[in-house]
C-alpha cells in the first residue's frame, strides 16, 4: 500500500489522474429500475416460482427487504483519471 507522501509524489508525476469521490450506490439502485432490468427479475422469479412449484403455496415465499443491506454507503476518495 502506497503512504501519503508516496501518493502525493505519484499524482505529481502522473498529472492525468486526480483524487475524487466515487458515487455511491444510491445510483445503482436507480440504474436498477430500468424497465428492462425490472422486466428480467420478473421474468427470472416466473421461472424460479415454476421450477420449485411455488405457485398457490405463499406459505413457502419469504421476503427479504435491504434492511440489513447498506446501499447508500459512503466510499472512500479514490484515485481515477480526469474526466472519469
Amino acid at each position: 500500500m502506497v503512504g501519503r507522501i508516496g501518493s502525493i509524489v505519484s499524482m505529481k508525476r502522473n498529472q492525468h489522474l486526480s483524487i475524487c469521490k466515487p458515487e455511491s450506490l444510491s445510483r445503482a439502485r436507480i440504474n436498477g429500475m430500468e424497465k428492462e432490468t425490472v422486466a428480467e427479475f420478473y421474468k427470472t422469479l416466473e421461472k424460479v416460482v415454476e421450477e420449485n412449484d411455488l405457485r398457490g403455496k405463499p406459505e413457502c415465499v419469504y421476503n427479504v427487504d435491504e434492511t440489513g443491506m447498506p446501499l447508500n454507503n459512503q466510499p472512500p476518495n479514490i484515485i481515477a483519471k480526469n474526466g472519469s
